[in-house]
């Protein structure tokens, strides 16, 4: 007799879990590893919780606090508390705030709190399926987007800036965000106990190990901006100079206002009494009269570094103030038979078909023969080796250094002539002068001095007051260049 035997096999199958969102982010407060100078503060991390792999991690957002602000702020409650020494022991406070005592610092922590919310906000956006689904390229998008800070976003701008070849505004505004923290970490390092208490906007610098501060939209209000002014001032900046850097500062802040970084209540530019106002100085372009003109142009050197210099200022001005830049980046196929036709690299016109077209002359074909470019190089003046590529940062920066080198030689010319110190972009209001002088239009002007606006233009002739006006008589000027 046969017994059959069935087995039955019982098969758990586990469900996939099905996550809208990658990761569940919160925070973490950490003060296990305290500064001696400030062992109150601790660091605020993101704990990032990867929900489909099951792994966590912590990412630092540069910001230090205290425990009690930062259960204020997140309504995370630790119990790692204060470990200060105090009666040779280690207090511990285990008991929550009170709702006063929230109250109270978060009317003391406003600007650390947008700090808290900005970073939170941009940890959100990047929490999804669509950017990123696992830790590690969590990481790299959190380091390469833009949240609320001030140093991201100037970032972000530079960048813009240098992926269109916008090398010299790239500069400038590279410049402006190097000043502006440069400032930020003096003032936090000469009060810092008293924004420490207040504020608690500390992070730790690796490099200098030092406290240094994060700047966010909130903070650049018109009585920071005030104190900056005073700050580039003490540093001989002049108002033009430093309307530059405002004007910087300003583009930022309506551009991190359009992207949703920061509100328009935190706008500190404009005319109302609690606002900064950019201030802006109008004054004559400096020219010198015809016959310290006379005296520069004829003036003789043995030095060949000081004679280059100077005939390059002579071409620029016979160029119509034409810049070192166009100078050096000139090309074989821009001379044609009767002119030279270029585009100006500094307005970027070329993507416009907006060209500046320069007649020839005796003094200029003098130069391209005295200058020529090897015939391998695709350069018309031997100030570029050809390995330098036209648009990119490398060639920018050579560019710079001549220009600068020319300026030092100038200087030394004008001194031994006992003349203002001039500089190559004298050249340039030089010719705007005897444009003005010989009577040509606005319109005129601005198509020989490749403006970008009529506004520049208006600036150059608004700055010749009539009582100012040198008479200098071209076709004299430019015989004398020989």
């Amino acid at each position: 007799m046969w017994v059959e035997f069935i087995y039955i096999c019982y098969v758990t199958i586990k469900p996939k879990k099905i996550f809208v969102t990658p990761f569940s982010i919160n925070w973490k407060f950490d003060n296990r590893n305290f500064i001696q100078s400030d062992p109150e503060c601790g660091t605020i991390l993101l704990n990032v919780w990867d929900r489909v792999h099951e792994k966590r991690k912590y990412f630092g957002v540069g910001l230090r606090c205290k425990a009690e602000v930062f259960e204020a702020i997140t309504g995370n409650f630790t119990t790692v508390k204060k470990e200060i020494r105090s009666n040779k022991k280690w207090s511990k406070r285990s008991e929550p705030l009170t709702q006063r005592e929230k109250n109270q610092i978060l009317n003391d922590s406003q600007v650390l709190k947008q700090k808290i919310v900005g970073a939170m906000n941009k940890a959100q956006e990047l929490n999804s399926f669509d950017f990123c689904r696992n830790l590690v390229q969590f990481e790299k998008l959190l380091n390469e987007s833009t949240s609320y800070y001030v140093h991201e976003m100037f970032n972000k701008k530079i960048k813009d800036l240098e992926n269109n070849n916008q090398w010299k505004t790239a500069e400038s505004y590279t410049t402006t965000k190097n000043s502006i923290f440069e400032y930020y970490r003096t003032i936090k390092r000469s009060s810092k106990s008293a924004n420490e208490v207040k504020a608690n906007l500390l992070i730790k610098d690796s490099a200098e190990d030092i406290l240094v501060g994060i700047i966010s939209f909130a903070e650049l209000d018109p009585q920071f901006l005030k104190g900056y002014e005073k700050h580039l001032q003490s540093m001989g900046g002049s108002k033009n100079g430093i309307a530059v850097y405002m004007r910087n500062i300003r583009h930022i802040f309506k551009m991190a206002i359009e992207l949703g970084v920061t509100k328009q209540s935190f706008y500190p530019f404009g005319k109302g009494l609690n606002t900064y106002k950019i201030k802006n100085e109008i004054k004559p372009k400096e020219v010198l009269d015809l016959e310290d003109w006379s005296k520069l142009v004829k003036y003789k050197t043995p030095y060949p570094a000081r004679t280059k210099a100077l005939e390059m200022f002579k071409l620029s001005y016979a160029l119509n103030g034409t810049n070192a830049y166009d100078i050096c980046t000139m090309l074989k196929s821009d001379l044609k038979k009767e002119h030279i036709q270029f585009y100006r690299k500094k307005s970027d016109r070329k993507n416009n078909n907006i060209s500046r077209i320069v007649y020839r002359t005796d003094f200029i074909d003098y130069m391209i023969n005295k200058y020529s470019s090897e015939i391998e190089s695709p350069y018309l003046l031997d100030l570029l080796d050809p390995e330098y590529k036209l648009d990119t940062k490398e060639t920018r920066r050579r560019c710079s250094n001549i220009n600068k080198s020319w300026d030092k030689q100038l200087k030394k010319i004008a001194k031994a002539l006992e003349l203002p110190p001039i500089s190559p972009m004298w050249a340039r209001h030089q010719r705007s002068t005897k444009l003005i002088d010989d009577g040509a239009t606005k319109e005129e002007i601005n198509t020989i001095l490749g403006h970008d606006s009529m506004k520049t233009t208006e600036t150059y002739i608004h700055s010749f007051p009539s009582a100012q006006k040198i008479k200098l008589k071209a076709e004299k000027l430019d015989n004398e260049l020989m």
